[in-house]
């Protein structure tokens, strides 16, 4: 799965810690890096002014990194300058979304909503649809099929029971194939919404909606009281998630900084 010709760095000599800078670390992201075949990081630090920043991006181009992921506070201004003066991505305005659940709600699931444990050629054909607005979608470096792959080995895996605790698919004939799927996963006492796509030729019938009400049923079953999802601010489905109810508790804007 390598899309650059370049070798990861040796995980023995990805950065760790900046001892001159005590407050910012690189965290080293191996999964990320096997998965796209060059070395990459988080950058943990707030607040850094442009020369800071850069001396940061030489010790990380040391130590072999491709690209660092950086979340900043939206109202972080002297971050987003030096951002922009580095010439970094501004690839997503990253939004987290909560929606309580009421007391007394229904643990039926919606007509046509039913859990799967198979990784179909439907489900791998509609996964891509999860992604269209992702930060892998959005930066071109990563390359034009990056995003596709990054979402069919993400629902692959929540299929198996790694990431995921439920995949549900609407599926009204069991002969016919997915129109559209949602990963479920728990965490902060909540149920999570990690996954959703619905086939573009079925989007406006609903279906978004029937998810939705799935994940409060699973909510109450599993004896959660709200249901939260993390996507982009950009994302057309938040008038969606709106007009059902859900909240904005969080926002940050993640820069990729390629080096």
């Amino acid at each position: 799965m390598v899309l650059f010709n370049k070798p990861a760095a040796p995980g023995s000599g990805l950065l760790r810690y900046l001892p001159s800078m005590s407050a910012a670390t690189i965290q080293p992201l191996a999964w990320d890096t096997e998965f796209f075949g060059f070395a990459v990081g988080r950058l943990v630090a707030a607040q850094l002014a442009r020369p800071e920043l850069e001396h940061l991006l030489h010790e990380a181009r040391q130590a072999g990194y491709w690209v660092l992921y950086w979340s900043v506070a939206p109202d972080d201004a002297v971050s987003a300058g030096s951002a922009a003066a580095v010439g970094a991505v501004l690839a997503d305005r990253k939004i987290r979304l909560r929606l309580p659940v009421p007391a007394g709600q229904g643990v039926q699931l919606p007509p046509g909503i039913r859990p799967t444990t198979e990784f179909s050629p439907a489900l791998q054909r509609l996964a891509p649809q999860a992604g269209e607005s992702s930060r892998f979608q959005v930066d071109a470096q990563f390359g034009p099929e990056a995003y596709q792959r990054l979402y069919r080995e993400w629902l692959r895996r929540s299929v198996a029971g790694e990431l995921a605790r439920e995949v549900l698919v609407y599926q009204p004939q069991l002969e016919e194939p997915a129109e559209g799927f949602l990963t479920l996963a728990e965490k902060n006492n909540r149920v999570e919404m990690v996954l959703m796509a619905v086939d573009a030729a079925r989007r406006g019938q609903g279906m978004g909606a029937a998810f939705i009400e799935a994940a409060r049923c699973r909510a109450a079953a599993w004896g959660h009281s709200a249901v939260q999802l993390v996507t982009q601010a950009t994302n057309p489905a938040c008038r969606l998630y709106a007009r059902q109810g859900f909240e904005m508790e969080h926002e940050e804007h993640v820069y990729h900084l390629w080096l």
